[in-house]
């Protein structure tokens, strides 16, 4: 047969599908097809079958070992009686062709099957299962394996670990980790405090969520509350505090202290200052973004608003009737505002450097103020008369103006308190204290006592205004 004259087919003897002459396996079954190359004619032959005796006979008589076929198509019938003749899938399970890269193509692969599966993720047993293997008898082992043990960790558990640990250490509320003992709570630095209305109690809040309520007729240690706020005042409500804290005002219950504060209102920013009339009627909140609210404590309800711009101007004062508030500006200017009417009713420009303190006597009439640069001034506030103007050296932070005496006691520089007669121009220092720095003034309702405090943990002191002396030191340890 002349193979070159017409084109022959070449079917595998496995599955009897028809194969290609270039192929070593075939594409149906995958079965190999030898490939071997006859001396005589240079053809190649496949062949699925025994290449023993049948194989050499042909090589050596010449004769072309392929089954070659005319390239006529076939008709009907032969397609279908080779699709019947073919066996099933069950009788022989077909196989994926297996290609040969070249040799270091083939390397490459079987260094990276190698390290798949070297570093194949194995499957990781649940936290359950785990602890369910801390055995007396394996807990070792488990503790020494440190690679199961890191692998096998859950977040969960290490979340609960952190926060036991800091539960403990008394940075978490108390009642958050279960109905045990109450951790000990840290308490900072004093941020603000207030009188009661008859001047037995004294609130002070600190900066690390602690609020102390001290009793004056009592030698016992004050109560703590884990209540975080920066601001706090007492209200005409027996037993009632408002407390700023954050972006929110709140109202506490003093006769139960383990009830949650309730919120009255929240706003866009934070509350940066917060004071009250001396008859505890009205106060006042000041936020970051300017807006002053004028707050009535009988109702809680919002009484006023207006909006002094921030940080041009750096400190207010409300009048003890709340319908004046008084602001100081950069520029050593003081302004005075109408509530009701959110205008600006008159101005005292010129003071020397920028006002830090401001402060109203307790009937109204006297308005005393202090800047940067140390100096002081005291005005008449119904006709703005200038009635005492003096100067010392340190910056003025706190102000308290005693109107009966015409006294008034100013914290300057750091830990600097003073009592100064604007009459005369005379001034008596109180005793020194161990305190880094006083952080608050506060005066009492009769005005017979000023009570300061200030940073690390520090104690609250109190002060006769009359004699100039140290009258008491509360403390508490946590």
């Amino acid at each position: 047969m002349n193979t070159t004259s017409s084109p022959a087919r070449m079917f595998c003897e496995a599955c009897g599908n028809q194969v290609m002459p270039a192929l070593i396996r075939c594409r149906d079954c995958g079965t190999p097809l030898p490939r071997i190359k006859t001396p005589a004619s240079g053809h190649f032959s496949i062949s699925s079958t025994d290449v023993g005796h049948q194989t050499s006979a042909r090589i050596k008589r010449g004769e072309p070992l392929l089954k070659e076929t005319p390239a006529s198509p076939a008709s009907h019938d032969d397609v279908t009686k080779r699709r019947r003749a073919r066996p099933t899938q069950s009788a022989v399970p077909r196989q994926q062709p297996v290609r040969t890269p070249n040799r270091a193509v083939s390397a490459e692969f079987a260094s990276a099957q190698a390290a798949a599966l070297l570093f194949k993720r194995k499957p990781r047993p649940s936290v359950k299962k785990l602890l369910a293997g801390f055995q007396p008898g394996s807990i070792v082992e488990h503790w020494c394996d440190i690679s199961t043990f890191a692998k096998t960790a859950s977040s969960g558990v290490l979340l609960l670990l952190v926060g036991v640990v800091f539960g403990f250490a008394g940075l978490l509320p108390s009642g958050l980790l279960g109905s045990g003992s109450a951790a000990p709570v840290l308490r900072g630095n004093v941020a603000h405090a207030a009188f009661s209305s008859d001047g037995q109690q004294v609130a002070v809040a600190r900066t690390r969520g602690l609020l102390e309520i001290y009793m004056r007729s009592e030698q016992a240690p004050p109560q703590q509350i884990p209540l975080s706020c920066q601001a706090v005042s007492f209200t005409p409500h027996p037993q009632l505090l408002l407390l700023a804290s954050g972006k929110e005002l709140l109202t506490w219950k003093g006769e139960t202290p383990d009830a949650p504060p309730q919120s009255i209102a929240k706003f866009n920013a934070a509350i940066q200052f917060m004071t009250s009339t001396p008859d505890f009627k009205f106060a006042a909140t000041w936020t970051t973004d300017g807006v002053v609210r004028i707050w009535n404590l009988t109702t809680m309800k919002e009484y006023q608003s207006l909006h002094i711009a921030v940080p041009q101007n750096q400190v207010i004062a409300l009048s003890p009737d709340a319908r004046m508030i008084v602001s100081g500006t950069q520029e050593g200017t003081v302004i005075v505002w109408d509530a009701s009417s959110r205008a600006k009713l008159s101005e005292i420009p010129g003071l020397k450097g920028s006002v830090t303190a401001l402060a109203f006597s307790r009937d109204g009439k006297r308005l005393a103020a202090g800047t940067k640069n140390g100096q002081y001034y005291v005005w008449e506030y119904a006709t703005g008369k200038t009635l005492s103007e003096w100067n010392d050296p340190g910056a003025v932070r706190f102000l308290w103006v005693d109107m009966s005496r015409e006294l008034v006691i100013a914290v300057s520089g750091l830990s600097n308190l003073k009592r100064w007669n604007w009459t005369d121009g005379s001034s008596t220092a109180f005793p020194t204290t161990d305190a880094e720095s006083y952080d608050m003034l506060i005066n009492s309702p009769d005005g017979k006592t000023i009570v300061v405090a200030g940073k690390n943990d520090s104690p609250v002191w109190l002060f006769d205004v009359e004699k100039g002396t140290l009258v008491e030191t509360w403390d508490a340890e946590p």
